[in-house]
């Protein structure tokens, strides 16, 4: 029931084209529920060497295997960033976010790059600065940065601490749970970055309509002072008053001779 469960909630899909027992009454219906998962979980990743008596048996070894098959195509695989997916767009996410404090922090992978708690209180610092004063750190401490972002995830955040700073005091963290831990981070602050896209999108629309209402502005005064110019001219060759000299005559054929040369 648990998996069956498991895989609807993580996948948003319905297991089994007939469903499974929610109440399973004999070893055959779970059985049979472990079967339909299974067969699940096989039409989105292959899985090796594991069977529904298997899990029904309690083998911890392969139901963790299991889980970290499911949580690796499900929940990090599924992260994208130009292009590449899963832990090498982890990685790179991790690096483009943190660059900003190189070369203090350097992220490479998802096990030794993140042991002195940097590459966290970095990522931390980008999207929220008001949680993390980087500068102060005392970045030869270690377990003191790394304990510094795991209280900052937990209690601001809401991202639970998978991890204690004495996990990463050995020669080579556990990758697993690392990248968990920093897919949960991809998956928070990647609200910021959409949000900062709206913002960003917002803005430029209201750049373009004041720049549409300035051009328009402008066109509607080199307009009225055509129109006005052209009223100006209209009245001064259609007056009736011509006069009857010939000096008179003159004169406006001076003027509509310059008009035309000049001011037309």
């Amino acid at each position: 029931v648990a998996l069956c469960t498991l895989c609807e909630v993580i996948s948003g899909e319905k297991v089994g084209k007939r469903g499974w027992s929610k109440k399973p009454r004999n070893n055959i219906q779970m059985l049979e529920n472990l079967s339909t998962a299974l067969k699940f979980l096989n039409s989105k990743v292959k899985l090796v060497g594991i069977g529904n008596r298997s899990i029904f048996e309690g083998n911890i070894t392969l139901i963790l295997g299991l889980l970290w098959t499911i949580i690796l195509r499900f929940q990090v695989q599924e992260i994208e960033i130009a292009g590449v997916s899963g832990k090498k767009g982890l990685i790179m996410w991790a690096k483009k976010n943190t660059k900003h404090r190189k070369p203090e922090v350097n992220i490479k992978n998802l096990h030794t790059s993140w042991k002195d708690g940097l590459g966290f209180c970095a990522l931390i610092e980008k999207f929220r600065p008001d949680l993390m004063d980087y500068d102060s750190l005392d970045k030869t401490n270690a377990k003191e940065c790394l304990q510094k972002a795991f209280d900052v995830c937990e209690k601001d955040l809401g991202i639970p601490a998978l991890l204690d700073p004495e996990d990463f005091m050995v020669p080579r963290p556990d990758e697993k749970t690392v990248t968990l831990y920093v897919a949960e981070l991809f998956k928070y602050f990647s609200q910021f970055a959409k949000m900062d896209a709206m913002v960003n999108g917002v803005k430029e629309a209201v750049a373009v309509t004041i720049r549409h209402d300035e051009k328009i502005a402008d066109y509607n005064s080199v307009a009225k002072k055509l129109l006005d110019w052209i009223d100006t001219t209209s009245k001064k060759f259609d007056a009736k008053e011509t006069g009857t000299h010939l000096e008179d005559i003159s004169k406006l054929l001076e003027a509509f001779s310059k008009y035309q040369s000049e001011e037309k």
